[in-house]
């Protein structure tokens, strides 16, 4: 005890009493001062009662408590409970007292302190009273090929080419803090750090929901220009993992958007963020049973309607071909929105939603040469001589020369660039 005397800290702690339970189980933790030691014991699933055989001394003892102290139990209030008819939830009582002073009762059901996290964090130094296979550290490496213009260099050859771009986010439990950085090789390297109390321990915690039972990527190999992202997750009691799966929302873990999200709103204020947090790569790729929708408006109308496409590349932003309802002819339209429903949450039956026809190439312009017919045409012609092409019927009595021009006719329409993928 001389030791924290001289410290001035041998009066933080008399005992810290902790009780957690939730449905399958409980467990006690006690903490308290012997000698200048800090002595803790414990209870929980087939334990008597387990003493730590390996007290904190002297500056070990000291850090803890004055972490403790930082944490300020003395201001919390008395209840935290959301809702105490609630079975299914965590359930906390912490009694706290110092020396000299009354001891504190604090109940926690569904509804916490603010700096709770943090308070577990340190409880979980003495004994992993909560979870055993806590989440402690995060690394994600993304890497994709850009075009060299992205970097808005005055060098003709270098907006030319594709470079490998390389960003990577830790998150560290230990030193609460988040390390952001990107890098392309011999061309650009930035680095941020963040300290931000409390932030990196609970995007951990979601961190762990995330991942729970996702094995990656079932490609054993991702081609080299596809986005992609690789995790490793550091566990306190448990191997660590990883894995690898291409960057969109097909591959990506179920809530991932949810989790980089709530990355991004503790760090935007000072961030310059890569394609990591672009939502266009994260947000895009249709699962198995899901139907693409997306909302295009008309070039000379507001409103904007539904229609179907088969195509995942399409983007925001992107200017189609689609069949006006009204008009019953083809007209260009921008897309605005892209959404993925299932069957039974689409805005309308899939059977009767018209299709995309296709998309437009930033280059097309209002009329083109079309080989079927040798000569120039509209995207209204294109349409019906590529469904006159479809139509041609070969099993009739005609001379076999004329069928293999008609055959030959055919398949330079179905062959030719512009001919439309989809048919409304």
């Amino acid at each position: 005890m001389n030791y924290l005397i001289k410290r001035g800290v041998y009066d933080l702690l008399e005992y810290l009493f902790v009780l957690y339970s939730d449905p399958n189980r409980k467990i006690t933790l006690k903490a308290r001062l012997d000698h200048g030691n800090l002595i803790t014991s414990f209870t929980g699933p087939d334990l008597e009662e387990k003493s730590d055989s390996c007290p904190l001394k002297d500056k070990a003892c000291e850090r803890w408590l004055r972490s403790l102290e930082d944490i300020k139990i003395e201001k919390w209030r008395s209840n935290y409970c959301a809702n105490s008819a609630l079975r299914d939830v965590e359930r906390w009582s912490v009694d706290y007292k110092r020396e000299g002073k009354h001891c504190r009762h604090i109940k926690c059901v569904g509804s916490y302190p603010e700096n709770w996290s943090s308070f577990l964090g340190l409880i979980n130094t003495l004994s992993e009273i909560t979870d055993s296979g806590r989440l402690d550290k995060v690394e994600f490496y993304y890497q994709n090929r850009i075009k060299g213009e992205k970097l808005m260099r005055l060098d003709a050859f270098l907006n030319s080419v594709y470079l490998d771009c390389f960003e990577k986010l830790a998150l560290d439990r230990q030193s609460e803090k988040i390390i952001y950085t990107q890098s392309i090789p011999d061309e650009l390297s930035t680095s941020n750090e963040y300290f931000l109390k409390g932030a990196a321990a609970e995007i951990l915690d979601s961190c762990k929901g995330c991942f729970a039972g996702f094995t990656g990527s079932e490609q054993a190999e991702i081609p080299r220009g596809t986005p992609k992202l690789t995790a490793k997750l550091y566990y306190r009691n448990k191997p660590a993992e990883t894995f690898s799966v291409m960057y969109n929302r097909r591959d990506l873990p179920e809530n991932w958007s949810e989790l980089i999200d709530m990355i991004y709103s503790c760090i935007s204020y000072y961030l310059t963020s890569g394609e990591l947090f672009d939502r266009k790569l994260y947000g895009t790729g249709v699962k198995e049973g899901e139907y693409i929708f997306c909302s295009v408006k008309f070039e000379t109308q507001g409103e904007s309607h539904y229609y179907l496409t088969n195509d995942d590349t399409i983007k925001v932003a992107d200017r189609v071909l689609v069949m006006s309802d009204t008009e019953n002819t083809l007209r260009i339209a921008t897309i605005t929105k892209i959404e993925y429903f299932s069957l039974t949450d689409a805005p309308s039956p899939p059977d009767k939603t018209k299709i995309i026809v296709r998309r437009i190439r930033p280059d097309e312009k209002p009329k083109f040469y079309c080989p079927f017919c040798s000569g120039e045409v509209d995207l209204n012609e294109c349409l019906k001589i590529s469904r006159s092409a479809k139509g041609i019927n070969l099993d009739v009595d005609i001379p076999d020369w004329v069928k293999q021009e008609l055959l030959r006719k055919k398949n330079v329409c179905m062959e030719c660039e512009n001919h439309p993928k989809f048919e409304p």
